[in-house]
This record gives C-alpha cells, structure tokens and sequence, in this order.
C-alpha cells in the first residue's frame, strides 16, 4: 500500500532554497508507474565505480558500506556498525543481514570483500586509506587491517568508488561487465555514454522506491537541460546556471530549488612557474579577486565569497581568513616591490622585460567556469597581468598537469566525496601533486605530516584542533590552490513531483522518496 505522504507545493523567493507550503497527497500507485526523467552533466564513459561511481549511487542503483546524512555524518548503509581496534590501525566492520543484490543472491562479507579488492585495484581515494589486508571473519563481518592508524577510515567506505558489487557484475579479468547493486533502484538498460533505465527494485532492504521507473539522461549543455524541463513537466533536471535557474523561477510550470553545497570553485597554479613560483605574487594574485562581485553578479550565491579550500560544510575546520576588497593600488606597489612594473603598454614586466602572461584553462560543462575565468581576466588586467582562457576539455587539466605544460587550470572541486575531508586533503595535496590538487608544492611534505597526526588515534581533540587550524592556515598562506566562490546547486522539476530533497554533499538524488501528486 501506498503510504499517505505530504508535499508543500508554494515557491517561495529565495535564493538559497524554495520551498512549499500547503499538503497534498501523493496520487495513486498506478500514477507512480509514470517515469521520471532525471538528467545532470555527468556521462557514463565507462561502467567502472572507479571512474562514473558516483553517477550509479546518485542514481540509488548502488550502495556504500557506510553513508552520510544531510549533516555529513556517517551512518549505517550495508554495513550497520565499524569499530576500530590496535589504535584503529584495525576496524572491524559488520554488515546489514538479509540484503538481496538485484540477481537475487545474498550480500556476505565474501562478496564485499572481493568487490573492494577489486576498487583497491584502481587509483581512487581509498588506496590513501593504506588497507593491508581484508579478512572475513564471518559471514557478516570484515577486518580491514591498515598499515597505519587512521581514525578517518569509514568515512573512506562512504566513497563512490567503493560502493558493492555483485560477483555477477565481473567478468573473470575482475572488469565490471555490468552494474548488480543493492540499491533501492535496478538497472533496466545502460546505453553508454548518455543514458541508464532504472525500475524499482521489489526486494530492498530498507524503504522502498515510490516511483516505479526512473530514466538518466547525461547533456552537458545547461541550455539544453533548461529545454527540457520547460517542455516535459516530467524531467528533474540537475545543475542549472544562474541565469537559467533565474529565468525559470519565472514560469509558473516549473519550480527551482537551490543549495549550497560542499563543492569550491578554484585556480590550480602550477608552482614551477616563474611568475607563480613566488608566495607573494600568489597572494597578490589572490587579493585581487573581487570575490564578491562574482558571487553575487555573476553567480547569485549570497555570501559565496570563498577565502579558504573547504566549504562552509565543514564548520570545524573554518577559520577568520581575511576578506577586504581588491585594492587594486595597493597591490600594484605590492608588484612593484616584487620586482615587477608597468611599461608603456601598461603591462606587467620583469626586470628582464618579460610580460606577465598566464594561460588559464577551463571547460563549459559547468556554464559559470568560463564566466569567472572572464571575470578573474579582467580583475588581473588592472594589474597589467595578461590571462588567455583556453576553454577546452576537462581533460586537458589533468594532461596539462601530467606534461608539465599547465599553468592556470578553473575548476569546482567536490570536496564532498568524503564525509571526512582529510581523506580529499590527503589526495589533493600528496607528494608529487595530484591531477586535480596541488602541483609543484614544495611543502607538501610537511603538509602530509600533519594530517598524519590529525587522524592517529593517539592524538587528542585539542590537538587535533590546533592541527586543523595548522592545516588550513597553511593553504590560506602558501596558496598551492586558490579558492574563488564555494558552488551552489540548482535544480528544476515541474510542480507534479513531490518529495525533492537536496543532498549539500552531492552523494544522491534521494530518487526514492520522489512522487507523483496528483
């Protein structure tokens, strides 16, 4: 049967989140048989959790042993408890009794052990996580042994890449042939890279799916995506532009939700660069970003200003960073100071004679990149420093990084993946550098050592305070990244769903709450 379920269905204006106000009830079930249509940016170029994980959990098809609420907290998924022993260089892990996979077979602590084998084969986040050994102590219960204390480590089995697989879903080369999940949804079809059919799946462990059909679509255009949701009421549609949220709040047959969420928008420098190898010039660079106007102008994200790496979801790890306004004379003595002045064509020069010019590279598929990197080109150019935006693939950041050649990169980065954020810390920032982290960072060594200690279980709470503190004001001062706007979600459906809830850490789209109203 059918549970009696209340919407609130009013807009209210606001920015940050619309809401509803006056109860409706959910229709019948057979109007529950109509498909939901979701699409968001994200392809599907591969069925490996280590590469599109994220997309298969989003979509309730797949399930961590461990997940997070709407606070960031970890809570029970597959498994229903974890326990850390020998100063948590061992957890003991046990899981939910009774779970089906969608071929019908049991989940065990064998299968989970030989589906995290196989993601520890691939580099994800939860190789950081240094696990030695896995063993099954049980038919319900695992021992992971790490080579290292890590008092962090479940929030590494709250990450995408390591949600669990049936058997059925590996060939013998353990390559993932199909996607057998323990999700409240089941995959009906996939057809890579754009689209992925999902029923509701009748053995779920937990609450059961309302909706009976949910259909992906991956667009990467946000004007495509605004089209669709003006033209079928039935499409939820993920990760709209400002300006294209802000003209369908003004049709009457769509409603826009927004929220803030656990993801930075930031400039990846290349250190080894001789105009960006020097801490004064970085934070010069960093002061003259109006931050507040692209927020606000730009953006519409009240408060978006970002003036340090982890978002406001982070309210532990914050500090009072500082947040004047671009004072554009002041900088330009700054300069001056460093060796650097204005010739005749009012461009910034060395004393070698060579100009201040920097490539910045950024991709489209979030459509407020390329308008900031536009934005942070004319900021710069009242110091005299020239950027080229290169808008390209996303790949071409990593590629850059990997051959030496880039030297700006623009990017969000989602530093919601781990409900912890020290195990996205650890990635960003390792020795060496990382794809989407720092590069060329001198210090990230003894950055390294103090996260070390801030997750040993031998270190206390006022200790790990102070190490928190440590940490960020070692980013805010060296600047291996520089944060400009932390991001904002925005999200269209027409007035007929009810249910909606946003997830700030961008783990799902809670597909299975979703009705129809009458």
């Amino acid at each position: 049967m059918l549970k009696k379920l209340i919407f609130c269905s009013g807009l209210i204006a606001s920015v940050l989140t619309l809401s509803a106000c006056d109860k409706q009830t959910a229709s019948t079930e057979v109007e529950q048989n109509r498909p939901l249509q979701v699409t968001a940016q994200w392809e599907i170029n591969s069925l490996d959790p280590a590469k599109v994980g994220y997309v298969f959990h989003a979509l309730q098809l797949v399930e961590t042993l461990v997940e997070t609420d709407s606070q960031g907290n970890l809570v029970p998924g597959l498994a229903l408890s974890w326990q850390p022993e020998e100063q948590a260089k061992v957890w003991v892990v046990k899981l939910r009794p009774q779970v089906k996979f969608h071929d019908g077979t049991l989940l065990d602590a064998q299968t989970v052990k030989q589906s995290l084998e196989i993601a520890l084969s691939k580099p994800t986040l939860l190789q950081n996580a240094k696990i030695t050994q896995i063993v099954v102590r049980d038919a319900l219960t695992l021992e992971f042994r790490l080579e290292q204390s890590l008092t962090s480590f479940p929030a590494y089995l709250a990450h995408t890449s390591t949600v669990i697989l049936a058997p059925s879903s590996f060939a013998t080369t353990q390559e993932v042939t199909q996607i057998v999940g323990t999700g409240p949804y089941k995959v009906e079809s996939i057809e890579i890279p754009q689209k992925v059919t999902a029923r509701a799946f009748a053995d779920y462990w937990g609450d059961k799916a309302i909706i009976e059909q949910v259909n992906y679509l991956a667009n990467s255009r946000a004007e495509t995506r605004t089209l669709l949701v003006q033209s079928d009421p039935s499409y939820l549609v993920y990760n709209l532009d400002y300006a294209s949220a802000q003209r369908l709040r003004a049709n009457p047959k769509v409603v826009v939700q927004s929220k803030p969420i656990a993801r930075t928008i930031q400039l990846k420098l290349n250190l080894a660069h001789p105009f960006l190898e020097d801490v004064e010039v970085r934070q010069v660079l960093s002061q003259a970003i109006d931050r507040t106007a692209i927020a606000t102008s730009l953006l519409g994200i009240p408060q978006g200003q970002a003036y340090q790496i982890l978002p406001p979801a982070y309210p532990a790890w914050q500090v009072t960073p500082a947040t004047a306004a671009p004072d554009y004379q002041a900088l330009q003595q700054k300069l001056s100071q460093l060796g650097w002045k204005l010739n005749e064509q009012q461009q910034l020069v060395n004393a070698q004679g060579q100009e201040f010019i920097v490539t910045l590279r950024t991709f489209p598929d979030r459509a407020e990149l390329p308008l900031i990197a536009t934005a942070l080109q004319d900021q710069w150019q009242k110091l005299g420093i020239k950027v080229n935006v290169a808008i390209g693939n996303a790949s071409e950041i990593a590629s850059g990084h990997q051959d030496g050649s880039l030297e700006l990169a623009l990017y969000s980065r989602n530093y919601g993946s781990l409900p912890d954020p020290t195990g996205v810390l650890g990635q960003d920032y390792k020795v060496g550098g990382a794809d989407w982290g720092a590069m060329n960072w001198q210090q990230a060594a003894s950055f390294q050592a103090k996260l070390a200690s801030y997750t040993s279980a031998s270190t206390s709470e006022s200790e790990q305070k102070l190490l928190r503190e440590q940490i960020i004001q070692q980013l805010n001062e060296q600047l291996p990244m520089i944060p400009i706007v932390y991001a904002l979600v925005n999200v269209a459906h027409g007035p007929a769903l009810g249910g909606l809830e946003l997830d700030p850490f961008e783990r799902t789209y809670y597909l299975s709450k979703l009705y129809w109203l009458k």
